[in-house]
């Protein structure tokens, strides 16, 4: 009677992982996706400008991304503690999971366990973090930040300057396009981990 008191505990715990791992990863790809289909979109489409635009989007990105990032964190481990529980308790949780095992599309097709499926799901969620470090912070998230400082100094010199303004004006809005892309990448890899996930409840 113990054993099964236990079995069914750890179950419950183990599925309380997967939820927070699910509707951390599901929660935060809905988010960024909103911000390349929806806000960036406004933004550009409103004439804003460019200075503007670029304190905006700074100040967007400050916020959002200090949320964000502990959400992360949160799903990845999650999800790997999840993996983890079901790699070292199989056979305590064998009996309790016998049916969700059996309607997992993910394990059934794939052929791969249940221990995979959810540090696929880990891995997955956490590869934002790296796309984030490399792909945009050296390259979008730098020069508009730059933007953001320099744009209104750069309107406020002399006339001769003006041609760069505008030049500065266009790759702004260059910058926030190529960002929002990139952004929507990292929004379809959190929704490919929310999804594996989803697969395991």
């Amino acid at each position: 009677m113990s054993g099964t008191t236990d079995s069914n505990y750890l179950f419950s715990f183990v599925h309380s992982a997967k939820l927070i791992g699910v509707a951390s990863s599901g929660l935060l790809s809905g988010y960024l996706f909103s911000a390349s289909t929806s806000t960036v979109p406004a933004l550009l489409t409103a004439r804003v400008p460019a200075d503007k635009l670029a304190r905006v989007w700074n100040d967007q990105y400050a916020q959002a991304w200090s949320l964000a990032r502990p959400s992360v964190w949160v799903a990845s481990f999650a999800f790997a503690f999840a993996s983890y529980q079901r790699y070292t308790n199989t056979p305590a949780l064998t009996n309790a999971t016998n049916a969700v095992r059996r309607s997992n599309v993910f394990v059934h097709y794939t052929g791969l366990s249940e221990v995979v499926q959810l540090a696929i799901a880990s891995g997955l969620v956490i590869s934002v973090i790296p796309i984030t470090t490399f792909f945009l912070e050296p390259t979008y998230n730098k020069r508009l930040e730059l933007a953001a400082m320099s744009m209104e100094a750069s309107r406020s010199k002399e006339t001769s300057t003006v041609k760069v303004a505008i030049l500065d004006e266009y790759a702004v809005k260059e910058d926030v396009k190529g960002w929002a892309y990139v952004n929507s990448v990292r929004a379809a890899v959190l929704g490919a981990g929310f999804f594996v996930g989803l697969l395991s409840l």
